[in-house]
């Protein structure tokens, strides 16, 4: 094994080769270095979004947007050229983000020039642009994640954020054609999506569509202008999902606090069969009872059911949603807290009930 550095003056992609040989055979090997400057990876954005061949096509007096952010947060001065006559616009920035915006006024090619800055340090970025009266419609995509930071929704929750924004040129006297969309999702649901649904201008599927795991989502646009350049414009769209199980909802019926009459006979009714798994509604949960008193100064009562100040399992309650309590098991004038905790798997989620028992609470009717 032999081992070897290599230092490099200038930024860019720079490619290598070894050779290796002896009496019989040669051998290269090509690699590649990507050498990065003093600024980092500069990353652009254009809005609306540009065609395929990374080419911006807008309609003349129709504004649009460059956005530009540099890996290496620092200061950064750039320099855009938007190649007419008029001046450059410089702007001068502290992480090395900004957002400017420009419009062409006149049909014609542009090559935007993009000079970012570092001290003596600078790099040049460009953007080319096509401008004329009846341009393709302008599409401005969602937020795009990346596969190593995708977008976390959860089974429960409906997907209906993919929404694309169409806008077409206002100063057109002739009728446009519409947009053409193709979504595509892989790995494919279990249940396919059909075809009117993928063909559609946005990317929705209802709750508990896609399981638990990591997703990728593009969308192919073609807008065929037949009836002014018999040119056909094509655009892509690529993001990333990761789905997760959704968290269980517990609740127990009658609010966070009660107040219950010890002097009666009735009973304590504790009911959180309300509780469900968004992933799943019909699905079966598991309920554990536990309570707890927040003094014990009172006297006890005979064969007390909660005898204590943390929390403990609930004596003779089984896997039950609902819970049906003796009142002179309890304490009066104490207030005791019920939590029920329900789980699905290794999921789990607790409501609480504080309950005060009272003697002779007086009753109240309106007629």
């Amino acid at each position: 094994m032999i081992s070897f550095f290599l230092s490099y003056t200038k930024y860019g992609k720079k490619i290598g080769s070894i050779k290796a040989k002896n009496n019989i055979s040669t051998y290269a090997l090509q690699f590649t270095v990507q050498v990065m400057g003093e600024i980092g990876e500069i990353l652009i954005q254009l809005h609306p979004a540009p065609t395929v061949e990374k080419v911006l096509k807008i309609a003349t007096k129709q504004q649009f947007e460059i956005g530009i952010s540099v890996s290496v947060r620092q200061a950064v001065n750039y320099t855009f050229d938007f190649g007419e006559d008029s001046l450059s616009t410089d702007v001068v920035t502290d992480d090395g983000d900004t957002k400017v915006t420009h419009t062409y006024d006149k049909e014609g090619e542009y090559n935007i020039t993009i000079t970012a800055r570092v001290f003596e340090y600078k790099e040049e970025r460009f953007v080319h642009v096509t401008a004329r009266p009846c341009g393709p419609p302008a599409i401005y995509f969602p937020n795009s994640y990346t596969e190593k930071d995708p977008q976390i929704i959860t089974r429960g929750t409906e997907i209906d954020f993919l929404k694309i924004r169409v806008e077409k040129p206002t100063e057109c006297s002739q009728e446009l054609v519409d947009p053409k969309y193709l979504w595509n999702i892989s790995p494919s649901p279990v249940q396919p999506i059909s075809k009117a649904d993928l063909e559609r201008a946005s990317f929705e599927l209802e709750p508990r569509r896609l399981n638990s795991g990591n997703y990728s989502v593009t969308l192919n646009i073609s807008y065929n202008d037949t009836k002014i350049t018999q040119t056909e414009e094509k655009y892509w769209f690529n993001t990333h999902l990761r789905v997760v199980s959704s968290q269980l909802v517990a609740s127990i019926s009658g609010g966070s606090a009660l107040e219950i009459d010890s002097s009666t006979k009735t009973s304590l009714k504790l009911d959180a069969s309300n509780s469900f798994d968004p992933d799943n509604r019909d699905g079966k949960l598991n309920f554990d009872w536990m309570c707890r008193f927040e003094h014990n100064s009172v006297l006890a009562v005979p064969d007390e059911l909660c005898n204590s100040t943390v929390f403990v399992k609930l004596p003779g309650v089984g896997d039950q949603g609902i819970v049906t309590l003796r009142v002179n098991r309890f304490r009066e004038n104490v207030t005791y807290v019920f939590k029920v905790t329900v789980s699905e798997g290794s999921r789990s989620e607790s409501a609480e009930q504080r309950v005060k028992f009272l003697p002779n609470i007086p009753s109240l009717e309106i007629r």
